[in-house]
C-alpha cells in the first residue's frame, strides 16, 4: 500500500512540473545590421513531445549537439511552426545558435536584408497542436518601441503595424 501511494505522489509531483504551457520569443530589429534578432525560449519536455508526436518518438534534446542540429527534427519543427512576414514577404530564418537554460533551451535565430518594417506578420503555432491551452507569447522591438502579441491554437498569427512609430 506504501508502494502504490509512493507512485501515485510521485505521478502528481511529475505531472505538475509546470502546470502552464508556454513560449516566449523576442524579436528585435538590429538597424546597423538590417536584420532581426530572434531568441525563443521553449520548455524542453513539451518541445520533444511535440516533435516525438511527428513520428520521431527517438528524438530527445540531450542527443543535441552543434554539428547535427541542423539535421535533427528540431530546426524544421521550429522553421515550420514560427514564420514571419515583414511588408508582405516571407522571411527566411537561419539558425545562430541555441543552450540549455534548466528546463528550457533558447534559440537563437537572425533574418537578414531587412531595412525597415511597415508591417511585421507574426505565426506562432509552436506546441500549439499538443496542448489546447499553449500560449506564445511574442515581443517585438523596433524603433525604439515594443509591442507584444499573444498567440493561441484557435489565433496563431497575430500583426504588428509600424507606421505610426
Amino acid at each position: 500500500m506504501l508502494l502504490l501511494f509512493a507512485r501515485y505522489f510521485c505521478f502528481i509531483l511529475i505531472s505538475n512540473l509546470h502546470p502552464f504551457h508556454v513560449s516566449i520569443c523576442e524579436v528585435y530589429h538590429n538597424p546597423k545590421t538590417q536584420s532581426l534578432e530572434i531568441s525563443m525560449k521553449i520548455f524542453i519536455d513539451d518541445l520533444e513531445l511535440a516533435i516525438q508526436n511527428q513520428g520521431n518518438a527517438e528524438f530527445e534534446l540531450v542527443n543535441l549537439t552543434d554539428n547535427n542540429f541542423n539535421k535533427t527534427p528540431l530546426k524544421r519543427y521550429i522553421t515550420d511552426r514560427f514564420k514571419i512576414k515583414t511588408n508582405a514577404k516571407a522571411v527566411t530564418l537561419e539558425l545562430v545558435g541555441y543552450e540549455f537554460d534548466n528546463d528550457a533551451i533558447l534559440c537563437y535565430f537572425e533574418a537578414k536584408k531587412i531595412k525597415k518594417i511597415h508591417v511585421i506578420e507574426i505565426e506562432n503555432t509552436i506546441i500549439s497542436e499538443v496542448f489546447n491551452d499553449q500560449i506564445n507569447l511574442t515581443h517585438f522591438q523596433y524603433n525604439g518601441e515594443m509591442k507584444s502579441l499573444k498567440a493561441t491554437k484557435d489565433n496563431p498569427t497575430g500583426i504588428i503595424n509600424t507606421s505610426g512609430w
